[in-house]
């Protein structure tokens, strides 16, 4: 399991040399292996995905989760992974295209200005931003697919409709939500399913994102880190943040 947290994934990418000594380390405490990325990160807030894993760092605090992605190839990210007709899922849905979107046009467009902060640009507008970096033929119709999806977003976050009830072009999710990974499938066989255009969106979307994330950690310090805890312990995540601003 220690193979596949975030600080291990991130240290290899970058050809830290002393891997399998800091994979012993993160055996033994995962929290301060959380602690030491956590530190290492550029700007206050960001995310990073990887096969059956996720990390985010934000100022409401930060969070390492697995899944098991390799049960469900066709949701092999976070934001997709494990659909159901619930708030929990449409949250984390809607949640993470608005802040991927963000995440990306911040790196890419940016340069990581620490002056840019989340809802400064409507979410759309940062998508238009990206048309270049994000590269689809079929712009258009990638734009239209994110209009589509996000009225059920604001269906969903400022109406009392009842979830299942919420339309997707015109149809109730409860007809054409698709398969749950609960078992359940919502498909009244009307030509279209929320699950399957949702995936069609977020997979492109995270896979140009994925060759920006690495700039979301500062390499040298985490380095620095990586050799202050394999040579004496740190006891606590604020530890490691002073290790990293004062060590040389």
């Amino acid at each position: 399991m220690e193979g596949r947290h975030p600080l291990i994934i991130v240290a290899k990418e970058f050809g830290y040399p002393k891997l399998d000594r800091l994979a012993e380390w993160v055996r033994s405490d995962f929290e301060r292996a959380n602690g030491v990325i956590e530190a290492s990160i550029v700007t206050e807030r960001a995310i990073l995905f990887f096969p059956s894993a996720m990390f985010e760092v934000g100022p409401f605090g930060s969070i390492h989760r697995y899944f098991w992605a390799a049960a469900d190839p066709l949701n092999d990210n976070h934001i997709i992974f494990g659909p159901n007709l619930d708030e929990k899922y449409l949250r984390r849905l809607f949640t993470g295209i608005e802040l991927v979107i963000f995440k990306l046009y911040h790196i890419a467009c940016t340069d990581s200005d620490p002056d840019v902060h989340f809802e400064q640009l409507k979410t759309k507008q940062m998508l238009n931003k990206l048309r270049k970096i994000i590269g689809r033929d079929d712009w258009t119709n990638y734009v239209s697919l994110f209009d589509e999806l996000f009225f059920v977003r604001n269906a969903f976050a400022h109406s009392f409709i009842e979830l299942e009830d919420i339309r997707y072009k015109g149809v109730k999710l409860r007809d054409c939500f698709g398969d749950s990974s609960l078992g359940r499938s919502y498909d009244a066989g009307l030509g279209h399913k929320f699950t399957d255009d949702a995936r069609a969106f977020v997979k492109p979307l995270i896979e140009v994102f994925g060759r920006f994330q690495l700039q979301q950690v500062d390499k040298r310090k985490l380095f620095r880190l990586c050799n202050s805890v394999l040579s004496r312990p740190l006891r606590s995540p604020s530890e490691c943040r002073r290790e990293g601003e004062c060590s040389a």
